[in-house]
């Protein structure tokens, strides 16, 4: 008896499934291209000291990162800690972090970008 349930049961579901392309829509045509996305700030902390690191994705897949509270001075610091906290905060265990070149500083923060690889 509880065989023959199921026996109607299952097709009973499986009639139910719309074959019509136009019924249910999961994703959309057309993306806007224009999305804004905010920066994530982390506080890191780093030699002693707590520095604030805002990481942006750009368009390309690449990360742009900004360290704010570090001195003109302090390049090899700069850039050690970009590649540092690009591969803890955007990359898989199994990736690297590459960068496309030394942290430069514009007066108030030192900036650079990366891509997990």
């Amino acid at each position: 008896m509880k065989l023959t349930r199921v026996v109607l049961i299952v097709p009973l579901f499986l009639a139910a499934c719309s074959q019509d392309p136009s019924g249910v829509r999961l994703t959309r045509d057309s993306v806007p291209q224009d999305v804004k996305v905010n920066a994530r700030v982390e506080p890191v902390f780093y030699n002693g000291k707590t520095y604030q690191v805002s990481i942006t994705p750009s368009g390309d897949g690449a990360m742009n990162l900004s360290i704010a509270g570090m001195s003109a001075g302090q390049g090899k610091d700069a850039t050690a800690m970009s590649s540092s906290v690009l591969h803890h905060f955007a990359c898989k265990d199994s990736q690297k972090a590459m960068m496309s070149g030394p942290a430069t500083f514009d007066g108030g923060a030192w900036k650079t970008s990366g891509r997990c690889g």
